[in-house]
């Protein structure tokens, strides 16, 4: 997307230089050069995400250090060399000379774009039905009830089959942390939860608008609701929780955190705000739990709500700072730094 705007932005920059040339209206030049300036602001902002973008993560640095060598270059020789055709221009030898050399190095450089365009990567249809890693992931459930590797939309399938059927899926272990680290599964889990919690959040609408039609969709909504209320939400057992604050604090421990007891009040407002309550008062609260099996809608989209301050996160957490990087350090300073 940056490198085909890229291209559009350097071939009007282009355009609008020659415009410029055989302009002989101040009003007509000065508007042709203010939609001119629009042009230059969106190519500024674009070549650092374009670069990011295009070249591999390890080698992101070095090429934006060699874009940073060519616009300090640029910026000292360039004035050189349009100082002497604008001189050429003023002894009257050229009329408008300065500008349209302006607007042949735009189109110049917007057909290097183009020619990079063509050898992206070209987008495919999304394949129909569950891909080779998913087959593979459902033939190990059915063969062992194993299912860290199934995805949401196969969980929740399984999940909904168990429950028309009047009863809970089977818990399973929540599993240790050394054990998924071992096998290099942690970058696969976190790729999979994005993957999930984007395909949950589709969800919701459906949901939404099956409860407000009534009949039989709300009717079996119900039913699946009121079996998961019977049973406690899944039966939270001693070992079960010790399980998955095992795998939490050796988390916090591999990624590099601080022992939470150096400031519990801290820890524990952290883990209340990144799991806010679903239920006003808590779970124990029995009137608001109530409330939730008559009309399930405001929770569906707290949930919603959720999930997509997940996925925001996650792409903040993935990304660099990278729209900083073309300021000079002495333009700014940190607050609170020396």
């Amino acid at each position: 997307t940056h490198t085909h705007t890229h291209t559009h932005t350097h071939t009007h920059t282009g355009g609008l230089f020659f415009v410029l040339a055989s302009l002989s209206s101040f009003w007509a030049y000065a508007g042709v050069m203010l939609v001119l300036q629009g042009f230059t602001m969106m190519a500024a902002m674009l070549v650092v995400p374009s670069i990011t973008a295009l070249v591999p993560p390890a080698r992101k640095d070095v090429w934006l250090g060699y874009m940073g060598a060519f616009a300090q270059l640029s910026q000292a020789f360039c004035p050189l060399i349009l100082l002497a055709l604008l001189n050429k221009e003023l002894d009257g030898e050229a009329e408008g000379l300065y500008l349209r050399v302006n607007g042949g190095v735009c189109l110049i450089s917007s057909l290097c774009y183009l020619l990079l365009v063509f050898r992206l990567p070209r987008k495919r249809g999304a394949p129909s039905g569950p891909s080779a890693e998913e087959e593979e992931a459902m033939r190990l459930f059915e063969e062992t009830g194993e299912t860290k590797r199934l995805t949401a939309e196969q969980l929740s399938g399984i999940q909904r089959q168990f429950l028309n059927d009047g009863k809970l899926m089977p818990i399973v272990r929540f599993g240790q942390f050394e054990e998924d680290k071992r096998s290099n599964e942690l970058e696969r889990i976190a790729g999979l939860a994005a993957k999930d919690l984007a395909y949950l959040r589709s969800r919701t609408p459906m949901q939404v608008m099956q409860w407000k039609q009534g009949g039989e969709a709300r009717e079996a909504i119900q039913r699946r609701m009121n079996i998961i209320a019977e049973s406690n939400g899944g039966r939270w057992s001693a070992e079960g929780s010790a399980e998955i604050g095992a795998w939490f604090t050796d988390w916090l421990q591999y990624a590099g955190y601080l022992n939470p007891q150096t400031n519990p009040n801290m820890w524990k407002g952290l883990i209340m705000t990144a799991f806010p309550p679903m239920i006003p008062g808590g779970a124990d609260n029995l009137e608001a739990r109530r409330k939730v099996l008559e009309n399930p809608v405001p929770l569906w989209l707290k949930i919603d709500r959720l999930y997509g301050q997940y996925l925001r996160m996650g792409r903040v957490n993935a990304q660099e700072v990278d729209s900083l990087c073309w300021l000079r350090t002495v333009h700014f300073q940190i607050a609170g730094s020396s």
